[in-house]
């Protein structure tokens, strides 16, 4: 993610981890930025998710020269793709298209580097966890 360097919130936010049961302080802005992302993709709805809904999703997040490079690997070696700002909300958007009705990014160990006007995040440890078709109730 890239973001404008700005100022730290003046309390240290904390949030329940999926599946942990405990608060877990963050240990700087971008983390923050991190579980917000997170918690706007809990937000998503199908009735109000439209291509203004997921531009402004990326305005919030991304800047305009903002870029998303993800690495895997495959059974034929590593992949490595990266997304430019015009394509970053077609990339979320598709993941819900595809079927996933719950989406969210776990970091460890995620890394920043500080540049003149931004700040940029690389983490080799990230999953991204999905959850596909519709809850049963019972």
């Amino acid at each position: 993610l890239d973001r404008d360097v700005g100022p730290t919130p003046m309390y240290t936010p904390s949030y329940m981890e999926p599946g942990i049961g405990r608060h877990t302080p963050y240990g700087n802005q971008t983390d923050y930025r991190i579980f917000e992302l997170n918690k706007r993709l809990q937000n998503w709805t199908e009735q109000d998710c439209d291509n203004l809904w997921w531009d402004a999703f990326t305005t919030e997040f991304f800047e305009d020269d903002a870029m998303l490079t993800i690495t895997f690997c495959l059974e034929d070696g590593p992949k490595r793709y990266t997304i430019g700002r015009t394509l970053i909300p077609r990339y979320f958007r598709s993941i819900f298209e595809g079927g996933a009705t719950e989406l969210f990014y776990v970091l460890k160990h995620p890394k920043e580097s500080f540049h003149s006007n931004f700040v940029s995040l690389d983490c080799d440890q990230c999953t991204m966890v999905t959850q596909n078709g519709k809850p049963m109730f019972t």
